[in-house]
């Protein structure tokens, strides 16, 4: 049984430790790279030890011969000693012989000393391949464990202890005829087998990566690289606030998760929230609580810091607080911003603007369209995957401060208020193999940092939910609608418990007009079909499990990405245009860089029968979706970095088409 097939049998809830869909340690493709890499260690070192035993079998000859003159020569000089007048001729004759003889000595003792030194020299190949196979043996235990178990000290220490071998194994069979040269030997077999350690401790491989060496389409960077590249002396310090913002649970009218990141000086935070009142006035009213530190990150200097959240609940919809964020043990302010819930299910009238999009980078446009947030002042944020870009990788860290601070410092800052992120998931969130249903990860605690620093649903009776409560999967009800956020296939198959979980949450609202937005598109608007990043099984997976619910319980809008184009479908039922069925949006460009356009024969509008109404498939297709909900109608525009420029501009459905009843 595959393991695709292997974790179908793990029913819900899915979690860290291995009974879900989140848990497979030897990532294939990963895992197997290094496999290949320990395999090509293995063939020279086979090749070096036939040849020295190959070596062995003509220095035994040498040898041999060596004795055998020796012999003769002890006997030659004992007969001179009798030597008899009628043996004079055969003296002079044994002379000849004896110049004969000596220039074959000349001749074995010199093969006998190549001998020696090729031997010599086999031989300190072969230990110097030991060591190296050994490095990277002990490397891939260690990036297996995360370094936890195995961290880079132990391992050189593992490797300092077969140096030690090898000298042993060199004194005790006499190889080599200088001293210097041992150490000489020993010194570069060390520092072999631990250089693929000390430059690859806390690896990071990621896309889009600022701090990275770009081989191939990946970035790669380390500890030791990272030290030199990132300026900031810590990203954290010690007494500084680093992070604030806001995700949401379910209930997105009257709850809010509060995200900190501090230095590790600060060990307890405050947050108080007072309302403000219909004038803009403060009220006396306040609320304080105090955030649950979730965890003490210490990947490395630059990166540690404390991760706190705070939980509100029992909030008043669609209204104004003040945020404040103190350090409980100074009472020093950190942060001072606002914050506005959502409008309620009841409050129908209450208008509320979405900002939609995926494939988040700073490297593209990615600022410029991030900027153009204020003037859009939206009220919720969807991202739908590919925007930390970490793979997976904790110790891509700083890939998501890159990606807060961008909203951060251009969009919340400057507009004083925090405005609430919604993730979907993404194949470079989730973990290094796409469409594939494997987690990278190694601290099975924590999980990939899109779980650990995000949380988006109530843990149980309306708490933070745990590490192993968070899901790939959520739903956010936003005034009258519910968006769902779905897995494309990463942690969870489309079959299953998504397939079960999603018709369960459609039951038990059914009233509400509904929204999803995922990764990877059901209907892509440039498809590759050679590309390992867009698998034709996945989509054809969606169209059997997700279109039919979309059909039955009339989805308004999805959002898709991945693509890195733009689209708009016109209205879809059954994968044919229908009038009132689902309008598909995409395909995700928030700055990504687009190195290509879509070539003609990679365009899919004629293969997917003409859906498309609109599509952008230049290579500058960067843009942001703004949904705005009015009481009975759904308003799109498409946003590009261009002040002048939209890709869609007013495009509307009436939300009453889509009651159920």
């Amino acid at each position: 049984m595959g393991i695709v097939e292997d974790i179908e049998k793990y029913v819900p809830p899915a979690n860290w430790d291995g009974n879900g869909d989140y848990r497979s340690v030897f990532h294939q493709g990963f895992m197997n790279y290094f496999r290949h890499l320990e395999f090509i260690a293995l063939i020279p070192y086979i090749l070096i030890i036939i040849l020295q035993r190959l070596t062995a079998k003509d220095q035994k000859n040498v040898d041999r011969s060596d004795q055998q003159f020796k012999q003769n020569q002890q006997q030659q000089q004992s007969s001179n000693n009798h030597i008899l007048p009628y043996q004079q001729l055969q003296s002079s004759n044994n002379l000849n012989a004896s110049i004969i003889q000596g220039s074959t000595v000349n001749f074995d003792q010199s093969s006998q000393q190549n001998a020696k030194q090729v031997g010599f020299l086999l031989e300190f190949l072969g230990l110097i391949s030991l060591w190296v196979l050994i490095g990277l043996f002990t490397f891939q235990f260690g990036l297996t464990y995360g370094y936890k178990i195995i961290n880079i000290e132990t391992a050189n220490y593992i490797n300092g202890g077969f140096v030690i071998l090898g000298l042993i194994l060199q004194n005790k069979l006499n190889i080599g005829q200088r001293r210097y040269l041992k150490v000489i030997f020993t010194v570069v077999g060390f520092g072999l087998a631990i250089l693929p350690q000390i430059l690859t401790e806390n690896l990071c491989m990621c896309v889009f990566n600022v701090y990275g060496y770009q081989v191939g389409d990946f970035f790669f960077s380390s500890k030791f690289t990272r030290y030199y590249q990132i300026q900031k002396e810590k990203i954290c310090p010690d007494n500084h606030l680093c992070h604030f913002y806001a995700t949401l649970p379910e209930t997105s009218y009257d709850s809010v998760f509060f995200n900190i990141h501090t230095g590790l000086n600060i060990t307890d935070v405050d947050l108080i929230l007072q309302p403000f009142n219909d004038q803009g006035n403060l009220l006396e009213q306040t609320f304080e609580i105090t955030a649950q530190m979730q965890e003490s990150i210490k990947i490395e200097e630059k990166g540690d810091r404390n991760v706190f959240v705070g939980l509100y609940t029992d909030l008043q919809p669609n209204t104004k607080y003040q945020v404040t964020v103190l350090n409980k043990q100074t009472q020093a302010i950190l942060k001072q911003s606002t914050y506005k819930t959502l409008p309620s299910p009841q409050q129908k009238n209450v208008q509320v603007k979405i900002a939609f999009g995926g494939d988040w980078s700073r490297e593209g446009n990615g600022d410029q369209l991030t900027s153009k947030l204020i003037q859009m002042e939206p009220d919720v944020i969807m991202l739908g995957g590919d925007v930390g870009y970490d793979n997976g990788f904790k110790e891509c860290y700083y890939s998501w401060d890159i990606f807060y601070d961008s909203f951060e410092q251009n969009v919340f800052e400057k507009i004083g208020r925090v405005i609430p992120l919604i993730f979907a998931i993404g194949n470079h969130d989730a973990g290094w193999n796409a469409l594939g249903q494997y987690n990278t990860t190694v601290n099975a605690e924590q999980g990939p940092l899109y779980f650990t620093w995000a949380p988006q649903q109530f843990g149980q009776n309306k708490t933070i939910p745990k590490y192993n409560e968070r899901s790939s999967l959520n739903y956010h009800i936003i005034r009258n609608t519910i968006h769902f956020s779905l897995d494309s296939g990463y942690f969870h198959t489309f079959s299953g418990y998504q397939n079960d979980w999603m018709k369960q949450t459609l039951s038990n609202y059914s009233e509400f007009y509904k929204f999803a937005h995922y990764h990877v598109p059901i209907y892509p608007v440039c498809l590759n079909p050679k590309s390992k990043f867009n698998k034709a099984q996945t989509n054809i997976d969606m169209k059997n499990y997700w279109v039919p619910l979309f059909d039955q319980y009339k989805f308004v809008g999805v959002f898709e990405n991945h693509v890195h184009m733009f689209k708009r479908t016109f209205p879809l039922k059954n994968n044919t245009i229908s009038e009132n069925g689902t309008v598909y949006f995409g395909d995700g460009a928030w700055g990504v860089p687009t190195d290509e356009s879509c070539p003609p024969d990679q365009f899919t509008n004629s293969t997917l029968g003409g859906i498309f109404e609109k599509a952008h498939t230049a290579k500058n297709a960067d843009h942001v979706w703004i949904l705005n909900l009015n009481e009975n109608e759904a308003i799109y525009d498409a946003f590009t970095q261009d002040d002048s420029i939209y890709f869609e501009r007013g495009y509307t459905q009436t939300l009453s088409n889509y009651n159920m009843n």
